[in-house]
């Protein structure tokens, strides 16, 4: 990435940016060096965009790392949508248990907390991918 960017940094200049030693900060472009670097070697592309996540969250946004679609979209868009309609119902199921089980004691711990989020998170990326299918389908048929 070096080349083609024709940028280049030590290790230990990264380090010192990373960990804020003697003032040094990552400049944006550096956070999207690091980012398309982590997308490259990181199990996740969730993972290697989490930093953008947390930036939009210290400003009151909530941003959600959303997968990418098959290229060309589904061979069949309207089943795509009715598969994913009936998965929301599932997960929209889970999120009400969970947060009826949690609330069940007047008290919200942790693990409880982290479940409601979790399936919130997955709730949205769902409907995130639900509109990219229905925008799909309505463009194929003309509409």
């Amino acid at each position: 990435m070096s080349k083609r960017r024709g940028k280049s940094i030590t290790t230990e200049t990264l380090r010192k940016k990373l960990r804020g030693i003697e003032g040094e900060s990552v400049s944006m472009e550096m956070a999207e060096i690091l980012t398309e670097y982590l997308q490259r070697f990181v199990g996740t592309q969730a993972m290697a965009t989490d930093w953008v996540c947390s930036l939009a969250g210290q400003f009151g946004l909530m941003v959600d790392y959303v997968p990418a679609p098959p290229v060309g979209g589904w061979p069949d868009e309207l089943a795509a949508i009715q598969s994913k309609l009936l998965e929301l119902h599932k997960l929209t199921g889970q999120l009400a248990g969970a947060g009826i089980d949690a609330l069940a004691d007047r008290r919200l711990s942790i693990p409880e907390a982290d479940r409601i989020q979790d399936l919130s998170r997955e709730v949205r990326t769902l409907c995130f991918r639900l509109e990219r299918n229905a925008c799909r389908a309505a463009g194929q048929q003309g509409g």
